[in-house]
């Protein structure tokens, strides 16, 4: 009677079994593939995706979020995500998802008079932002242009799914309206857990 190995169970055939060759090694064959087949769920990627858009978006009000539409789905790994619709990311599993987004921003504009540049991880639905980071020092002229990220932990509960993420950003100023545009933004999203 064949016994099975200590870590994985697998069959093998003892001294004192009669020889079959053929059925011995289909015994092998099957539990291997019932091992893989269970081990495959513990092993399947994390659901993640990044988004990205790339059309400028000029802002010319003063401390006024402006809406950055994402427009490109890099990867959507695990069905992370649906389609994007709205210039948004809409997350459609439950868990606890890391998000980092990432935004550049051009060097200063004089007559822009920009104090601070902010970008947020919001949710349109309710209204919240999840997370904001600001930076008080703009590009300056032999820079061109500078990156701000921020980043949030977000559960996202079976009864909040759909759950739909977007992108803000507000430019502080002293005084004036000229334009200042806002290009390069990213999302990434990675899921954490599964509840």
């Amino acid at each position: 009677m064949p016994l099975p190995t200590p870590n994985r169970g697998y069959p093998y055939p003892i001294a004192t079994d009669p020889a079959d060759t053929a059925g011995s090694i289909q015994a092998l064959a099957e539990a291997i593939n019932d091992d893989v087949d269970a081990l495959q769920d513990l092993v399947a990627p994390r659901p993640m995706a990044r988004l990205r858009g790339s059309t400028t978006v000029v802002n010319q009000q003063a401390i006024v979020p402006s809406d950055l539409p994402l427009e490109t789905i890099d990867f959507n790994v695990g069905g992370a995500i649906a389609p994007i619709t709205n210039g948004r990311a809409t997350i459609l599993l439950p868990g606890a998802w890391l998000m980092f987004a990432t935004l550049v921003y051009p060097a200063a504009i004089p007559a822009a008079n920009v104090d601070y540049v902010s970008l947020q991880i919001h949710q349109p639905q309710t209204n919240s932002t999840f997370a904001v980071n600001s930076v008080h020092t703009t590009a300056t002229l032999a820079e061109i242009q500078r990156n701000i990220d921020v980043g949030a932990f977000v559960w996202a509960l079976p009864g909040d799914l759909p759950l739909d993420i977007s992108l803000r950003s507000e430019v502080g100023r002293t005084a004036g309206l000229a334009q200042y545009p806002l290009r390069e933004r990213t999302l990434t999203l990675i899921r954490m857990t599964e509840s």
